[in-house]
């Protein structure tokens, strides 16, 4: 049985890394809203998972309700705030994704 990812917190590597634009974030969910509209029934989940097509099916993602998505994307925030506070390089402080465990830190 394959182990569900884990998202953990880490230091970024300081050798070759990049940050990526953030202004793409505005694109990325003007075109979600732009899909949702058109389908409103749809949860969040749902028209992740139908834009994704994984190869292997995933019910953690097609069939999370919007209120418990969401509820998870804000206890990954305050890990994510909690942890720069607490380190002393705190703006190099992200998220990594472990597929060996699973910490779902809600």
């Amino acid at each position: 049985m394959q182990r569900a990812r884990q998202v953990s917190l880490c230091v970024r590597p300081q050798e070759n890394f990049q940050v990526r634009d953030p202004r793409r974030i505005d694109d990325v969910l003007l075109a979600i809203g732009e899909v949702w509209a058109l389908d409103p029934d749809l949860r969040l989940g749902q028209l992740l998972y139908i834009a994704l097509r994984p190869a292997e099916p995933c019910p953690e993602l097609s069939g999370i309700e919007d209120r418990d998505f969401v509820r998870r994307v804000r206890a990954v925030a305050e890990r994510l705030r909690a942890a720069r506070q607490a380190e002393p390089g705190a703006a190099d402080v992200t998220m990594n994704v472990n597929p060996r465990h699973r910490d779902d830190g809600v």
